[in-house]
């Protein structure tokens, strides 16, 4: 038997939410992006470039934790507005705790250059997860932040540290040769990017793939997928995005949406539930883009409107089956 989720988050509701994201962060970041090149093209000592660095930095912790701000609320919206069989979804989570949760953790990725990025990801799945219940049950987040740091590590660090290697390698050899501007340097560097973008494809598989583990009760929540399966899925949908220069995108979108919710299972000892969701590509089609063309057509204005009624109309056809 499917049971459908429902959410009720509406545009008035999120409208509160982007306006202070827009005044309070978005409007800040042009200003904030030329003061730092001022800095870096200012004239004078190290002495006092640092400083205003260290001051340019100092002005940027603040509009950060906006933006930190900015995703509790909106997370708590919709976690409070999402149904399941008559019962909503509840977030018990405050501003203050969370605040004080990516902090410290914010700074530690500061400080590591990025590299505590995926322990720090952990903790604010952690956190929204374990204030979330349902029927006074709470979630869970099983991710380990090891695990992510893997995935950067393998699908991020390594191949651009391998590019890069071989890129100035070539540049060296072609130097010593007296032609700068060889043909393998132009080669290399003409397939970085595209390779580069090739890459993303399975770092985004194994990080969504990351994310989506959750206990509730005794269930596991999880993917039962295949790496070679879902690659070959998510090429062919970018590539048809791409072939049709982006108008293929939202049925693209929902083809990889409703691939994976299938293969998204909830499983415990003695039961197991899957997810699905009821793809209508002509009508979907047609809806998102709708929506796409209002926001340009209001210059904006109607984007909390635009995204609480694509989220409504996507969780509204998302199930789980028992």
């Amino acid at each position: 038997m499917k049971n459908y989720l429902q959410l009720t988050l509406t545009g008035k509701k999120l409208f509160p939410i982007w306006i202070a994201f827009l005044v309070l962060f978005l409007a800040p970041y042009p200003f904030m992006i030329s003061k730092l090149k001022g800095f870096q093209t200012a004239a004078g000592d190290e002495t006092e470039k640092f400083y205003a660095l260290v001051f340019y930095y100092l002005y940027l912790l603040p509009v950060v934790i906006v933006f930190f701000c900015f995703i509790f609320y909106a997370i708590k919206l919709i976690i409070n507005n999402t149904e399941y069989k008559d019962e909503f979804l509840k977030f018990e989570g405050s501003i203050k705790d969370f605040l004080i949760t990516i902090t410290g953790n914010f700074l530690l990725t500061v400080i590591t250059f990025g590299i505590y990025t995926p322990w720090f990801t952990k903790k604010l799945y952690d956190y929204f997860a374990s204030n979330t219940s349902y029927k006074s049950q709470r979630f869970r987040f099983k991710g380990h932040g090891t695990d992510l740091f893997m995935i950067y590590l393998f699908w991020i660090a390594i191949p651009f540290l391998i590019l890069l290697f071989f890129l100035i390698f070539a540049i060296a050899v072609s130097q010593l040769a007296g032609n700068p501007e060889s043909t393998i340097v132009l080669m290399i560097s003409s397939i970085i990017v595209p390779a580069s973008n090739i890459l993303l494809i399975p770092f985004t598989y194994y990080s969504y793939k990351w994310i989506v583990n959750f206990q509730y009760k005794d269930y596991n929540i999880h993917w039962e997928t295949h790496f070679w399966n879902s690659i070959a899925y998510l090429l062919g949908q970018v590539l048809l995005t791409l072939i049709t220069f982006g108008i293929y995108f939202p049925v693209a979108y929902l083809r990889i949406y409703r691939y994976f919710v299938h293969l998204t299972v909830a499983l415990s000892e003695n039961n197991r539930k899957t997810f699905g969701y009821d793809l209508e590509p002509k009508r979907d089609f047609l809806f998102i883009w709708k929506q796409t063309l209002l926001i340009a057509i209001t210059l904006g204005v109607y984007f909390p409107w635009a995204v609480s009624n694509v989220s409504v109309h996507i969780i509204g056809k998302t199930y789980i089956e028992e």
